[in-house]
């Protein structure tokens, strides 16, 4: 069963297009929320491969690149891409739908 979560008003919670929350409805203990010219996502603040943070991974379009070890996944899928799955992990990285409606930012858990 999904839960779908009003995280709050979209400009303050991306003011900077990331943050980190903890959200205990998701299983996990915080929730990586970033913004980019592709969209809005959210994903689970820990790269499977090494379990390091990514608050501070690099974003572009829809990728999201580990600053530890360099791999990449897609931010919608979570998938890591393939030159990352063949080298380092084949797991995904746990992501969440997220979307604005009414100057509200959602997540679904």
């Amino acid at each position: 069963m999904s839960v779908r979560i009003d995280v709050g008003a979209v400009d303050e919670v991306l003011a900077r297009n990331r943050t980190v929350m903890t959200i205990p409805e998701s299983g996990t203990p915080s929730v990586l929320i970033l913004r980019t010219r592709r969209g809005i996502f959210a994903v689970e603040n820990s790269c499977p491969h090494a379990e390091r943070r990514l608050s501070d991974a690099s974003a572009r379009g829809r990728r999201l690149t580990c600053s530890g070890h360099r791999g990449s996944f897609d931010l919608r899928s979570g998938r890591p891409t393939d030159a990352t799955r063949s080298r380092l992990t084949r797991r995904p990285l746990r992501s969440f739908p997220a979307w604005v409606a009414d100057g509200r930012l959602y997540i679904e858990v």
